[in-house]
């Protein structure tokens, strides 16, 4: 395993979202149930993620889910049939695309990563064989619905985005740790000298 969890994580999160915006909230894409730093899925349908996790023995064995995540995922999925619902919310409503949902606990937000993290644990070691390039083109699924001349053909922005985050936090981990790996007395001197 040659990446870090943490690191995919944030660089999804810099590749899907917009600066200023919060980050917990709906898409705004037609559709869709994608929700928070992620935008993890919940329809009822193979293939959303936090469906899968909750009803897939397979995924949902490897995955690993608490007691306390699983009824996270439950009211996640409550909350995703809500925002697919036909009634038609208002866009920025609880429900209604970039709509900030239910989910805005301090204890729900920590959960949402928690259980986003080992999703994408499960996705990278089993689908993936932890092929970090092949992972961040089936997290952000086919791309052949954005058109030329459209708002990100192909989705060269999301995935310069995610690599630019992704090799910036990688180098900086790298450095750290040849920091870390000096001698006690180079370590205290290095920080000194930095200062």
């Amino acid at each position: 395993m040659g990446y870090n969890i943490d690191d995919i994580y944030s660089s999804i999160t810099t590749a899907e979202h917009i600066p200023g915006k919060s980050q917990w909230r709906r898409t705004e894409g037609r559709d869709s149930s994608a929700y928070g730093p992620v935008q993890l899925t919940g329809g009822d349908r193979f293939g959303s993620k936090m469906w899968d996790a909750y009803h897939d023995e397979y995924q949902s064995k490897r995955i690993g889910l608490d007691e306390k995540e699983r009824q996270y995922v439950s009211r996640f999925l409550e909350q995703a049939d809500r925002f697919l619902d036909p009634v038609s919310d208002e866009d920025f409503s609880t429900y209604g695309y970039g709509g900030p949902g239910v989910l805005t606990s301090d204890e729900d937000k920590a959960l949402y990563e928690r259980v986003a993290k080992k999703i994408m644990k499960f996705e990278l070691k089993y689908r993936y064989k932890d092929d970090v390039g092949e992972f961040i083109k089936g997290w952000r699924g086919p791309t052949d619905k954005y058109i030329e001349g459209g708002k990100d053909p192909g989705n060269k922005t999301y995935f310069d985005k995610f690599w630019n985050k992704y090799n910036t936090l990688t180098e900086k981990r790298k450095n750290k740790s040849d920091i870390d790996s000096l001698m006690p007395d180079e370590a205290i001197m290095d920080s000194v000298i930095k200062e």
